[in-house]
């Protein structure tokens, strides 16, 4: 099958438009991930006293403002109890009289005690509010410049659970929804796994919206992990299929989620409003979804289930839009007619009956591991670092770019494991740098920009393995099980989702155990890459048969490659662009 591909073009016109199409679903991917990095920023909050002209519960029509009223009921189990409301668009209908008239009476200590100003002056409200002063407290205001879930649902002190919470039940969701899209992509074709993933992050997306409690948002957030794991799984596997192996570690480096990322971190800052965000990645997904109406199924895939002839126009269509002359298809038809004799549905007990296989998803599930709970430590855990919260936000997005970029570089040159080894290797020092500076480092400010760089430097590095990875796995399992095996693997991949919350530091103490754990895991990844065998330039294996055939040494040397040749050479197709 590789020479099929080869022959057809290995990245031709074809290639350009079927990249372009399905990479786009993973703007919709990553806006939807990186949601909770602005949903669980705190814009701040003071205390208000209670108007004495207002009745108990009443709600000031105040867009964008949360208040938490303490009730007056005199029964001793609800009179602690607060009473949350969600405002928003003025939907309460009250005076604006007499919101001016009472407004003086609900302003907080920390602005009328002991002030005095000129009559017209603007005051200058402080929403630094502490749980020491909560229960004391008739309610409480958000600061109204962004609408975030935690004062959207008043997910402060005692509630702030909840934010961890749902980024558990998210990460809880991507794991049933990685075993999910692994079997559809492998049952039904990588295309249906795509695409029918992408709607559902659609779906969710637009209910999200319509959410009145944090449960009801809790709800929209599971099925939100469990469409986005889905492109996860599908995307690298469908469009590596149609790549030749040098085109593959050019993948690799697509700074597709890097864009999608600072593009989410400009709307972020322009809209400040977590609903308008959802809403507008809905719109992105129905558009992105237009392109299933184009985008033909895998041939490796046609091939290897017996779907001889559907294959073969898919051949026919990429040697037309490459402009190459039909290739030899007898490679197709000898994998067809072996699949269609043994006419067998893979499950994932097929990743663990060849020895081969079952230890390489092994490895692959530690490397996502690692990778995924330091990027996810990094990013959820921007609010923590010094200087202000947007600015980090959007650095962080854009300083993975030429990370990602790097991998393309080196992907190809040095081979995967040895990339892969590399950034491991960057992601440790800076953890052990960020740990020495925390503790010896007394000028503050010096030790605050060390870290925010480390911290940077750390978030790309960490991309950079994950982009790694994807061509690593791809490449590393046959066509037969690779979506069901790289879905085990993402799967696997999402216990550093759910440890990545409980990592989150929240004071000086925490911040650096953070770091020295996320040091060890550096060590872990660095001995996990140097163990797995180099793929670089070698052909996909389709069938069990060839992984069984070909012996695969831990630490295989630059030798290997000479045991792979192709019909016809690849050089002359260097000179074209990728995108």
């Amino acid at each position: 099958m590789e020479n099929v591909i080869i022959q057809s073009g290995p990245c031709g016109c074809f290639q350009i438009l079927h990249v372009l199409l399905t990479q786009s679903t993973r703007f919709a991917l990553a806006w939807s991930i990186n949601f909770m990095m602005f949903g669980n920023f705190n814009p701040g909050w003071r205390c208000l006293h209670r108007s004495t002209a207002y009745k108990s519960n009443n709600v000031t029509a105040k867009s964008d403002i949360i208040h938490i009223n303490k009730t007056s009921s005199s029964s001793s189990s609800s009179h602690n109890q607060l009473n949350y409301f969600r405002i928003r668009h003025n939907t309460v209908n009250e005076s604006i009289n007499s919101y001016s008239s009472n407004i003086s009476l609900m302003e907080s200590d920390d602005i009328m005690k002991n002030e005095t100003r000129p009559l017209g002056t603007a005051t200058k409200i402080s929403y630094e509010g502490t749980c020491d002063m909560i229960h004391t407290c008739q309610s409480l205001e958000f600061n109204p410049s962004s609408s975030t879930i935690v004062s959207e649902f008043g997910l402060v002190c005692d509630k702030t659970w909840i934010i961890s919470f749902i980024l558990f039940m998210q990460f809880i969701g991507m794991i049933v929804g990685s075993l999910f899209w692994g079997q559809i992509g492998e049952r039904f074709g990588r295309k249906i796994g795509v695409y029918g993933s992408t709607a559902l992050l659609g779906v969710c997306n637009t209910m999200a919206v319509f959410c009145t409690s944090w449960e009801a948002y809790l709800v929209c957030s599971v099925f939100i992990g469990v469409g986005g794991v889905g492109i996860l799984s599908c995307v690298p596997v469908y469009s590596m299929e149609f790549l030749s192996p040098k085109w593959r570690g050019i993948f690799a480096s697509l700074p597709v989620w890097n864009l999608s990322s600072c593009c989410f971190a400009a709307v972020v800052i322009l809209l400040k409003n977590w609903w308008h965000i959802h809403a507008v990645n809905a719109i992105i997904t129905v558009i992105v979804c237009l392109g299933f109406f184009w985008v033909p199924e895998s041939p490796r895939w046609l091939a290897v289930h017996g779907k001889r002839d559907k294959a073969i126009k898919v051949i026919e269509q990429m040697a037309r839009y490459n402009k190459k002359p039909l290739p030899d298809l007898k490679a197709i038809e000898d994998v067809a007619g072996d699949e269609r004799s043994q006419n067998k549905t893979y499950t994932y007990l097929d990743l663990f009956r060849s020895k081969t296989i079952c230890i390489t998803v092994i490895k692959l599930s530690i490397g996502l591991i690692i990778a995924i709970c330091t990027y996810n430590t990094l990013g959820f855990g921007v609010y923590s670092l010094p200087g202000d919260f947007y600015f980090n936000f959007i650095i962080s997005s854009c300083s993975e770019i030429p990370a990602v970029i790097l991998v393309g570089l080196l992907a190809n040159r040095v081979g995967r494991r040895w990339t892969g080894f590399v950034f491991s290797f960057i992601q440790t020092i800076c953890y052990s740098v960020i740990v020495i500076s925390s503790l010896f480092i007394t000028d503050e400010y010096i030790s605050d920009l060390l870290i925010k760089i480390l911290a940077f430097v750390s978030r790309g590095a960490a991309v950079s393995i994950l982009c790694i990875l994807s061509p690593f796995a791809v490449e590393l399992l046959p066509t037969v099980v690779r979506s069901i095996g790289l879905g085990f693997v993402l799967m696997m991949s999402r216990i550093g989702g759910l440890i990545a919350p409980f990592l989150l530091p929240q004071d000086r103490r925490s911040f650096i155990v953070c770091f020295i754990i996320l040091a060890v895991m550096g060590v872990v990844a660095c001995l996990v890459f140097l163990s797995l065998p180099e793929t670089n330039k070698r052909p996909l294996r389709d069938t069990l048969k060839e992984v069984d055939s070909i012996e695969m040494k831990i630490g295989a040397d630059a030798s290997d490659k000479k045991d792979i040749t192709f019909n016809k050479p690849e050089s002359h197709e260097a000179s074209k662009p990728m995108l």
